[in-house]
């Protein structure tokens, strides 16, 4: 029979034992996955050299594509963080609102001045009663409403096929080129969308890794779009003004004549 010692001895024997062979197991492992892949890769190379020159074009345009997809998906992200965290969007949207309040606040003007006309004249003639603003209910929102107020700037799409495709041999760093396509919508309070489409580029090396617009492209281009869609806007609101400016003092003056010939 074997003494205490001696069985101790067994176990502890035994555990190395197994500890080793767990540890021979991981290696052959992770030796077959390492050679799997080798032998993968090696073998998609030979097929690829292998291959006619038709092949090898078709293997090229599936490679490109695959990259440009995730790269793609990776500048989508970046979009979209910059559309919601960068402060100068968020004051770029600020802005868009901002002249529909100066909008308000000049047709207001104009209502004031038509006040005071109206009250001059009705001074010097003694024909009415002197009026105010209040007297004639007048909301400059009725005009120019809360639903014309930018409620948000979101990316809609980014294309994730690359268009247009260029090569150039003689750059051994960015040998392919091609559009990078996204649009941007504009969304005011009721609804509306305004897209405005963007066209910049990505570069490819001859691994055929892609390399996209970076945040200040992307930025600038977003800033520059938006300046746009503000103008635009300021432009629509102006001939609002010009005509109600018009259309108020058209009625005055027919008033200021009815009321000579009473």
């Amino acid at each position: 029979m074997k003494s205490l010692d001696e069985r101790v001895s067994q176990v502890g024997s035994n555990q190395n034992k197994n500890k080793r062979l767990r540890i021979y197991a991981i290696l052959v492992a992770v030796g077959v996955a390492a050679g799997a892949a080798a032998y993968y890769y090696g073998w998609s190379e030979i097929r690829y050299w292998l291959a006619n020159a038709e092949t090898r074009q078709k293997l090229d345009t599936e490679k490109l594509d695959r990259g440009y997809r995730t790269a793609a998906k990776l500048f989508e992200e970046q979009v979209r963080t910059l559309l919601q965290t960068d402060p100068d969007i968020a004051a770029k949207k600020a802005q868009c609102n901002a002249i529909i309040v100066d909008a308000r606040q000049k047709y207001m003007a104009i209502v004031g001045e038509i006040v005071r006309s109206a009250n001059s004249f009705a001074a010097a003639h003694s024909v009415q009663r002197s009026i105010s603003v209040d007297d004639l209910h007048i909301d400059a929102k009725d005009v120019f409403p809360d639903t014309q107020m930018v409620t948000e700037i979101r990316l809609d799409s980014v294309v994730e096929k690359p268009t247009s495709i260029r090569m150039d041999y003689g750059d051994l760093i960015k040998r392919y080129h091609a559009d990078v396509s996204f649009t941007v919508a504009v969304v005011t309070g009721g609804g509306k969308s305004y897209p405005m489409q963007a066209h910049l580029s990505a570069s490819a090396n001859p691994q055929k890794d892609w390399s996209f617009p970076t945040a200040i492209e992307a930025k600038s281009w977003l800033v520059t779009a938006l300046d746009g869609f503000k103008q635009a806007v300021e432009s629509s609101l102006n001939p609002i003004l010009n005509k109600a400016k018009l259309d108020f003092e058209s009625i005055l003056h027919k008033e200021e004549e009815d009321a000579l010939r009473r």
